[in-house]
């Protein structure tokens, strides 16, 4: 009789520390306090995170491998990120304008190429760099009265080197503000690239409202539309799909809730993935893995309708949310700045994180 007692006793306390472990695995937890702004990122892939910071003149690139602690990697007049391996791009204005490399082991820099402007926001895939830079002046490749105005380009180069190219020109729409805070849709922003084209959501304005075209650019190409829709929409790029937001197909009164739309890469069909999200919630995804995050829920997509899943009941209000390898990492205000956090996302994260990984 003692022996079961005993052997009872052992499994309540195995059952108690497997649900402690458990639950600590989910646990967000704090990557950086930012005590200026988030300029650009988080960005990364399985090993690497990074993003961009400022504080007054100041800029600097951090990052961190692994879950290790955060550290400075180079200073400068930075903007744009993108991370590909242990390399950083990012873009340095207004000093010695250009578009670099930069170790993110050893902070060694490379220029890549020079810029005629601002760069907003850089995107890296099928081994082409695409940079989107705000210029002020005139440009050579638009007729005369155009090149007058400020006008947005976006540009690209191959990987390893080699001429830049023109993928698209941008003229700013007046009748839309720019964005006020972090996590607010600007006018073009870069989704991502495969292995032939850049995908990029453009937002526009009709009469009083606002709608977001998902485009396809490759260089010597004109732009092709994949999708339209109205109000402010994301969209994220996978290994074998672009995904994006739309009003959603169910819920009554339109507008209130989310849908996720799925075209397969080379393919024209389109699928509806998602439905009856919150109307708030940031669509998120990198490599087969898409999710969406809401104030008080995380929700892992599927490719078919009927597969999403919620992966945490619990949430935090984000400005920005990304997926990096198999962590979220979140941008969330604080009282003097902003504070990046993370959270697994997968069985194999959570473990890690219990283990201290």
């Amino acid at each position: 009789m003692k022996r079961h007692v005993n052997i009872a006793i052992v499994l309540v306390v195995a059952a108690g520390l497997g649900w402690l472990a458990y639950v600590r695995s989910g646990q967000i937890r704090t990557v950086a306090l930012v005590p200026g702004e988030v300029v650009a990122g988080p960005a990364g892939e399985a090993g690497w995170v990074a993003w961009v910071q400022r504080s007054g003149d100041q800029s600097q690139l951090m990052a961190s491998r692994r879950g290790g602690r955060c550290r400075v990697i180079a200073t400068g007049p930075f903007s744009g990120l993108a991370v590909k391996g242990d390399k950083a791009f990012v873009a340095q204005w207004p000093e010695d304008p250009g578009l670099l490399a930069v170790s993110l082991r050893d902070g060694s820099r490379e220029k890549l190429a020079p810029t005629g402007g601002e760069v907003k926001q850089i995107a890296i895939g099928g081994g082409t760099i695409y940079w989107l830079e705000w210029r002020d002046a005139a440009l050579p490749e638009v007729p005369f009265a155009v090149a007058a105005g400020p006008v947005s380009v976006i540009r690209s180069m191959p990987e390893q080197s080699g001429s830049v190219s023109l993928v698209a020109i941008i003229l700013p729409d007046e009748k839309l503000p720019p964005p006020r805070r972090l996590g607010q849709p600007a006018q073009v922003e870069l989704v991502g690239a495969d292995k032939a084209s850049l995908y990029w959501l453009r937002q526009e304005a009709v009469g009083n409202l606002r709608r977001t075209r998902l485009l396809r650019s490759a260089p010597g190409h004109q732009p092709e539309t994949v999708a339209l829709e109205p109000g402010s929409r994301m969209a994220v790029l996978l290994d074998d799909a672009v995904l994006w937001t739309s009003v959603s197909q169910e819920a009554a009164p339109q507008g209130r809730h989310t849908a996720v739309k799925r075209q397969r890469l080379g393919d024209t069909r389109v699928e509806v993935t998602a439905d009856w999200l919150a109307q708030d919630s940031l669509l998120i995804g990198q490599g087969g893995r898409a999710y969406a995050h809401q104030a008080d829920m995380l929700w892992r997509l599927g490719k078919r309708r009927g597969e999403q899943r919620v992966v945490y009941s619990r949430s935090r209000r984000a400005a920005v949310a990304r997926l990096i390898g198999d962590q979220e990492y979140l941008v969330s205000p604080e009282r003097e700045g902003w504070i990046i956090l993370r959270r697994p996302v997968t069985w194999w994260a959570r473990a890690r994180q219990v283990l201290g990984g």
